[in-house]
């Protein structure tokens, strides 16, 4: 018999079904397989022995894998298919049958053989050769030609033909039967891990040539992070790059600059002035590239100036950009202003865009993204979404910010970028604690006397200038204090304001008795002088004014006009006009201060114990220092005062070794000259020796030629501790341990005035009476310069007391807790195992793993974004989606466990749900994103007065109200216009910031979204 198949007017799995039943061996030969395929013809293959030959295509383009995966995506919400696919590994494990695969030369031959007694020796048998693939498609689906032959001749000539191949071909049936067992035998929760990291950040290493050719000595990590932004700001209009400290942001916003500039942008650079003319000119200069550059201060001092001279730059970086957290600077507004008024992309780089809160982060997102550009995952703006997650922190709950950070920043940590250098090219130091004795001290201070004092004077100029010069008292939230209750509100805000200087004239005695006198007798000569002009004139002088030269005087006092004369002043000189009542009252009371100050200085030692210390810990350590060329010691110091002494007595005692001063406001080298600040830090860069220098250095200064920093005195928020020992651990330092040597007082008794102990629990009870004062006020106390109780308070200062290098990890851990990518676990996966181990996990891959609760993660894709979630089945069925989250629950106990068969009867329908809720999110969020698109955010108060002021205006006012009504989600646009519109110039500021064309909606409807597992781990609790 001799007929032609081609699935039309018959199957030819129906054709085998019927023709191979009586035969006694198969052999089959076939490019591809599915398990649809064994399905279709089981019937016929019942439990006869079975030659199975898997054949090569002429490219590969499509390896037999590929069709099985296929399949499995196709199926995988089906129960039915997984049962078939565990019955086609039980037939194929059976010793009856063999599977091999063609080596050498492509094969692409199909053919279906039925021989009976054998395929040694053919009685009888039935022989198809043709087009159809060892699949459903091929064997019941697609239209093929295959020519059917039972002639005992023809069948025999095949049989040989196929002996012949299958001789040439090499056993495959392991690992055939390996490959099918991954959907049914469960692989170990860290593999589960790993392939979903892999496959969500695989694109990561694909280095666009771009990048690599500006910056060739660029570290994996840095190339990375380049990579990642670029994305990021073509489709936001800007990135937060917040790498940890030392990790090269610099180069990796250098890189970006250049890949802007050859896309035809004009770029500017905005830094601080020292790292201006330090770090950023080195770099410019070590890779030919010169970028036009303006200081952060510069914007400060003169806004207007930087504004109109880079009107024409639509792209800006701004290193160190922590310094434009706060809407309410100058250096702030002018920043929104240039991003604005250019229509440009912005850069941001800082290792701490977290300072005091989260809203730091909304604060930095601002300038480049809008109020709804989180609509999708959101519902409400994105100022919302930060305030609530602030509330959650400030409440102790779990803060889950994982989906908005990772779309629309880049950060990468320390130990992601050391496992990520598979090469051994960077070299970063261990951090150490300094625990030398002398580092500690007995204080020879009685705090508690002090605080009495100091808590007894009247501090008369401060309740002065709040009841003549303080506008409307308002609660934060801008509604005014009713009249009634005005007068009680400043009392609470004088006794409030008077917290706040007793804390900073503490801080300034924890620093140095040097500090803390310069401030009282600060204090002391304004209130004698104060008092002396209120007597002669009968005018208050207000604290702002007391640096101004006429105010120094010793006898000639300038008159009124004279003091008030500055136009700034102007305004005060009625208001500050006093009674004779109130003149023997201020009088009085200042009076009253000077004795209670003098008595301060009573109380204060004669010798400083903590210097004394300190100087005989640095004349043992500049003998070590000077055995390495350039090694050094960097002294840090909250206050000029203390800086200033620090460096005069140490240039006293040391003797010829070099010691030089960086502070705002002076400069001085070693031998006592004044010195530009950059020309001071390039030649400690350069030879080493003792910098002491106030925290104007802390940042973004490469000073890795030296081994030790040593913080004077408290750094009381912890950003700024790991802030300064980032100055020395840095890429490429000359050390492999780099030193933190902290001068405390000694350990002891809480009750003895001498310990540490006794001065923290001191320092917190003034701390928790200023957050009880600022409650009943109403007030931020950050407004008026100073934090209430900053988070932690005293732990990490005890901890670094004891030495413990922990409590400087967990500082460090904390401060990148919103900044933390999980890419860092994929490279510690990638350190442990490889690259090649990653490529090699297979797609589908699912754990069983034991936990406190019934959960299940799942990774799906859609081809295109990857969707991170773990949903518990208890409780109140809670869904997670973030990934730092979910790695944690899998990651923790045991990851190893693996080989158990799964049984999918209790898995599918889980699946399937949370597929079915992942697809209602995801088309819910797109039909929100079309509906939003184009449309004004939600009208407030402010959105409304400038848009009816500007149609109010004329036909040009109406067109710029119908362009702002648009654009009103962009929150640095409404603030800006909100600001001008109170100047009276909002017509002026509109037609500079609004573009004529309005946004329009271009979106097409998509297609229908589709789903498919790459990863899952069924997390089941330990009693079942």
């Amino acid at each position: 018999m001799t007929k032609i198949v081609d699935n039309k007017n018959e199957k030819l799995a129906n054709l085998l079904v019927r023709e191979l039943a009586d035969s006694g061996e198969i052999a089959i030969a076939s490019a591809y397989f599915n398990v649809h395929g064994y399905g279709s013809i089981k019937a016929a293959l019942g439990d006869r022995p079975l030659m199975f030959l898997l054949g090569r295509g002429p490219t590969e383009s499509k390896a037999w894998e590929e069709e099985v995966l296929e399949e499995l995506e196709r199926e995988e919400d089906e129960l039915e298919y997984f049962n078939l696919l565990q019955e086609a590994i039980g037939y194929f494990e059976n010793p009856k049958r063999q599977v091999h695969k063609v080596s050498g030369p492509f094969f692409h031959g199909k053919a279906y053989i039925g021989a009976s007694p054998s395929l040694q020796q053919i009685n009888h048998g039935i022989g198809v050769v043709g087009s159809s693939n060892f699949t459903y498609g091929g064997l019941v689906y697609n239209r093929e030609l295959n020519m059917v032959n039972t002639d005992r001749e023809v069948v025999q000539e095949l049989a040989g033909w196929f002996m012949e191949m299958w001789g040439s071909s090499e056993d495959f049936k392991e690992t055939f039967i390996s490959f099918l067992k991954n959907y049914v035998t469960t692989r170990s929760p860290y593999e589960v891990i790993a392939k979903a990291l892999y496959e969500t950040y695989k694109g990561e290493f694909d280095i666009s040539a771009q990048v690599q050719d500006v910056i060739a000595t660029m570290y994996p990590h840095q190339k990375l992070s380049a990579r990642s932004a670029l994305p990021i700001i073509q489709k936001y209009g800007g990135v937060l790059i917040a790498d940890s400290t030392g990790l090269g942001k610099s180069r990796v916003a250098l890189s970006i600059a250049m890949n802007a500039i050859r896309n035809g942008r004009k770029v500017m650079l905005i830094a601080p002035k020292s790292v201006l003319d330090t770090t950023w000119q080195d770099e410019m200069k070590k890779n030919s590239i010169f970028l036009e550059s303006e200081s952060s201060e510069k914007l400060s001092q003169d806004p207007d100036s930087v504004i109109e001279k880079y009107k024409d730059k639509d792209f800006i970086i701004v290193d160190e950009a922590h310094y434009f957290r706060t809407p309410s600077t100058i250096r702030y507004s002018a920043l929104r202003q240039l991003v604005l008024k250019n229509k440009a992309q912005v850069v941001l780089a800082t290792a701490t865009p977290v300072n005091n809160s989260i809203m730091d982060l909304y604060n930095l997102f601002s300038f480049y993204l809008s109020e709804d550009s989180i609509s999708d995952i959101y519902n409400g703006t994105l100022k919302g979404y930060f305030t609530e997650n602030q509330k959650k922190l400030m409440n102790g709950q779990r803060v889950d910010m994982d989906e908005v950070l990772q779309r629309f920043m880049v950060r990468h940590s320390r130990r992601f970028a050391k496992e990520l250098d598979t090469e051994g090219r960077m070299s970063t130091p261990e951090r150490r604690i300094d625990s030398d004795p002398r580092n500690r001290y007995s204080m020879e201070i009685r705090f508690q006397e002090i605080y009495d004092l100091l808590n007894g004077m009247n501090f008369a100029h401060y309740g002065l200038s709040i009841d003549r010069l303080s506008e409307k008292l308002k609660y934060p939230d801008g509604t005014p204090v009713p009249s009634e209750l005005e007068q009680s509100k400043k009392d609470k805000l004088k006794a409030l304001v008077k917290m706040i200087v007793i804390i900073n004239m503490f801080k300034r005695l924890e620093s140095s008795l040097k500090a803390f006198s310069d401030t009282i007798q600060s204090v002391k000569d304004y209130m004698d002088n104060a008092a002396k002009y209120a007597e002669e004139y009968g005018y208050f002088v207000p604290a702002s004014m007391r640096d101004e030269p006429l105010f120094d005087f010793d006898e000639l006092m300038p008159t009124p006009d004279e003091l008030f004369g500055k136009p700034k002043y102007a305004a005060l000189k009625e208001k500050c006009k006093l009674t004779s009542e109130e003149v023997k009252d201020f009088v009085s009371k200042c009076e009253h201060d000077i004795a209670i100050i003098e008595q301060v200085f009573s109380k204060l030692p004669d010798e400083d114990v903590k210097f004394e210390a300190f100087r005989s810990r640095v004349r043992e350590l500049v003998n070590e220092l000077k055995n390495k060329e350039g090694n050094g010691l960097i002294v840090f110091t909250q206050y000029t005062a203390t800086a200033k002494y620090i460096y005069k007595m140490l240039r006293e005692s040391i003797g010829n070794y070099p010691v030089r001063l960086v502070t705002g406001e002076l400069s001085m080298d070693e031998n006592g000259n004044t010195k530009k600040k950059n020309d001071v830090i390039r030649l400690f860069m350069n030879g080493g020796g003792i910098l002491v220098s106030t925290d104007v250095l802390s940042e973004g200064q490469n000073l890795q030629n030296a081994q030790y920093v040593a913080n004077y005195d408290f750094p009381w928020n912890p950003v700024m501790l790991i802030q300064r020992i980032g100055r020395i651990d840095r890429i490429g330092s000359l050390h492999r341990e780099v030193f933190l040597i902290n001068i405390l007082p000694k350990n002891g008794d809480p009750e003895d005035p001498a310990t540490l102990e006794h001065f923290l629990n001191l320092m917190r009870k003034l701390f928790m009476r200023l957050e009880g004062i600022r409650q009943t006020v109403g007030i931020d106390a950050s407004t008026l310069g100073e934090e209430a109780m900053p988070k932690d308070f005293g732990s990490f200062q005890e901890g670094l007391a004891r030495n413990d290098i922990s409590e400087l990890n967990r500082l460090a851990s904390e401060l990148e807790e919103f900044t933390i990518d999980p890419i860092d676990t994929l490279a510690k996966i990638m350190k442990e195992k490889s690259l090649q181990w990653l490529k090699e996990l297979p797609d589908g891959i699912g754990a069983y793993k034991h936990g406190n609760r019934d959960g299940l993660f799942i990774l799906f894709t859609d081809g295109n974004s990857f969707y991170w979630r773990l949903r518990y089945f208890d409780g109140d069925n809670e869904t997670t989606s973030s990934a730092n989250s979910i790695i944690q629950a899998i990651m923790e106990g045991e990851t190893d466990n693996r080989g158990e068969m799964i049984d999918y009867s209790r898995l599918i329908e889980r699946m399937k749900l949370m597929k079915k809720e992942l697809l209602d999110e995801l088309e819910s969020r797109r039909k929100k994103a079309l509906t939003n698109e184009g449309m004004p955010a939600r009208s407030t108060k402010t959105i409304q007065e400038i848009y009816n002021s500007l149609a109010s205006s004329g036909d040009e006012g109406e067109k710029l109200a119908s362009i702002f009504r648009d654009n009103s989600s962009r929150a640095t646009l409404v603030r800006e216009l909100g600001l001008a519109k109170q100047s009276g110039n909002l017509l002026e500021k509109a037609r500079e910031l609004l573009s004529e064309t309005t946004i329009t909606n271009n979106h097409e409807m998509e297609k229908p979204i589709k789903l498919k597992r790459v990863s899952w781990c069924w997390i089941q609790p330990k009693d079942k």
